[in-house]
This record gives C-alpha cells, structure tokens and sequence, in this order.
C-alpha cells in the first residue's frame, strides 16, 4: 500500500503578516491615537477638564458624560485626554533627553579610556545603587510638587542604563576595522565617535528607548499617585487614580485612568518589541518597516487612472548615468503608481528593479 505524501500548506500572506508585524501596528496604532487626541483635545473636547460642577459630582458613564464625571463634577474623559498631554510630554522628555546624555556620557567613557572611563562609570555605579523610583521620590519630595521638579527628579535616575549601554556597545565597535580606516585616515576622535561608531551602534539606543517610554510615563503616573507630580487641578492620570482609590463604588473615576495608563505602556511595549525582532540595526529597521507597510499599499490601482487624467503617460527607460545625475534613487520603492503620483508632486526621475521612470506630456 502506497503511502500517501502529504505537503503542509503554506500559510496565508495575511496570516503571516499579522504574526510578525500585527502587535507592533498595534501599538503604533495606539501610541498614534493617542498623540492625536492630546494634540486635538482643545477642539475636539466639549467640557473644561477642570470645570467644577458639585450638581452633578460622581454621575455614572451616561450618554451626557461618556466616562462619567469625578467628585468634582469634572468629565472624566475631557480630564484623561487633557491628561494625555502631561503624561506623554513628560514621558518623551525624559526619555530623550536622560537618553542622549547618558549615551554621549557612555560613549566618551568608552573611547576616552583610563580614568575618564573609570570617573563616569563610579558615577553610573552610584547612582545605580538606588532603586529609581526611591531616589526619583527623594528628589522630587526635596524639590518640591511640580511638574519640573518631577521631571528633573526623573532626569537624575534615568540616564545611567543609557550611559552603561552604549559604553558596551561604543567597546565593541571602537576595535573593528572602519575605527582603524578613520583614524589612518587622520579624523580626530569626535569626529569617528559622533559620525563614524555611534551611528552603528544606535540601533539598541532605539529599542531601550521605545521600551522606557512607557516606563517612563508610569513612573511619573506613580510619583502623581503619591502626591509628587503634577500640582491640582491639573488633569494627570496618576492622579486621577489617586483621587479614585477610595470611591469602590464609582469604580469609573479610577479605572479609565489606569485603562489609560496600560494602554499606552502596552503599545510602547509592543512596539519596542517589534523594532528589537528586526535586528536593531538602522539598515533592518528600514528594510522591516518596508514589509511591514506593504499590505497598505492598495490604493496604487487608482493611481494610473489618475496620471492617464491628468494628462500624462508613463515611459519607462533604463537606468543609465544620466538618470541617475537627475536623482535616480539606488533604492526603489518598488511601485511603478506610486512613483508616478510621487513625479506628479515634483519628483521627475524615480527608479524600480532597475527601471527608471520619466513622467512625460502626453501633449509634447
């Protein structure tokens, strides 16, 4: 009896897709959803997120009030997405400025060597001997309440991870070859340090900060639960969630605002986790977003239609020097519609799988 061979199916294009990319779209969708309503929510917000109304304090979510109001009679939604505007300022912030100091700090410690290296990492090692968020809450009760004593309290505690990052990274780059061809070639040390090392060794500086995004806007929703952060009135989820903690019953004044809070962390996350699974390398992120927004590309069926209305057609020649002293780009995106509209705005010469294309009157 013959045995039957039996050839497992490959998976759907969408199937795969979503299993190597749906997560981190996911969060960037979210984070993306977020900045547009803070960055919208003055035009799009009816209420006055800190309007007092004592008449109609702790009502339930209702078609009036879509999250219900708080023991002030404040709209809980018109507060979380004024909140949103805090909570992600502070959280970038933070991120990007304790981020570029800790990892300059770093890189200088690793290619200055001697006791330039050793200094700044006893420096690093100090300050790692304290849990952040203690030390964090230490200097922000020393400082003050306040939005920029809290971040300041933040910048202290945040930058020594970035600073022992990139010194492992700039130690393993400072002896490959292309360090040595800079500096037969006569660079001076900032100069292969700033254009030459750091470039190639940002790519874990890009995952460390996606992830401490949302660890950073936490934190600080933490030190706002403790009374550490923003000064009242001011709409913050942390302490929205403090002022909610006791009210069991008007479950809603403290449950969206941490609804909030974990969604955002969770689409940083996400999101920091798909750019890690590229290979945290500039080159592999570009070549992985590239995938990943392929299924959103449909819309090029319309394009032709378009180009053929606008009184143009499209000629295809072959790259040549010529095209490419008008512009032609060595990296095609891979459309031949998309690069017809993209002429239609200005951009005369575009290249794809070895085709340039030259947008032409029909009327010439």
């Amino acid at each position: 009896m013959a045995e039957k061979l039996v050839v497992a199916r490959p998976r759907p294009a969408a199937v795969r897709w979503l299993r190597r990319y749906g997560l981190a779209t996911l969060g960037g969708a979210i984070i993306v959803a977020w900045i547009v309503m803070a960055v919208l929510a003055p035009w799009v917000m009816t209420y006055n997120p800190n309007f007092v109304n004592v008449a109609n304090r702790l009502q339930p979510p209702s078609a009036v009030h879509w999250l219900g109001t708080d023991a002030l009679g404040r709209d809980v939604m018109t507060r979380i997405v004024y909140g949103a505007r805090i909570s992600l300022s502070v959280g970038m912030v933070v991120v990007l400025v304790g981020g570029l100091f800790g990892t300059l700090l770093g890189a200088v410690a690793a290619y200055a060597r001697g006791w330039a290296e050793e200094a700044l990492m006893r420096v690093t090692d100090l300050v790692f001997c304290f849990p952040p968020i203690i030390l964090a809450m230490a200097i922000a009760a020393a400082l003050g309440i306040g939005t920029v004593n809290t971040v300041i309290a933040m910048l202290v505690v945040w930058w020594p991870k970035f600073a022992r990052l990139a010194r492992s990274l700039v130690i393993s780059q400072r002896s490959l070859e292309y360090v040595e061809a800079a500096q037969s070639i006569g660079f001076g040390p900032v100069h292969i340090l700033m254009r030459q090392i750091i470039p190639n060794a940002v790519g874990p500086l890009i995952v460390l900060v996606t992830l401490d995004l949302g660890q950073a806007i936490l934190v600080f929703a933490g030190l706002s639960f403790l009374g550490l952060g923003v000064v009242p009135p001011t709409a913050e989820w942390g302490a929205m969630v403090a002022e909610g903690r006791e009210l069991v019953q008007q479950w809603w004044v403290a449950t969206f605002p941490g609804l909030a809070i974990l969604t955002v962390v969770m689409g940083f996350n996400f999101v920091g986790d798909g750019i890690r699974d590229t290979g945290c390398t500039l080159k592999a992120m570009r070549r992985e977003c590239a995938r990943a927004l392929v299924p959103f590309k449909g819309v090029h069926r319309f394009i032709p239609a378009l180009v053929k209305n606008a009184g143009y057609r499209l000629v295809e020649i072959p790259v040549n020097h010529r095209a490419r002293q008008f512009g032609v780009s060595k990296y095609g995106l891979g459309n031949r519609a998309i690069k017809a509209t993209m002429d239609m705005f200005g951009v005369r010469w575009l290249q794809s799988r070895g085709v340039a294309y030259q947008l032409r009157d029909e009327n010439a």
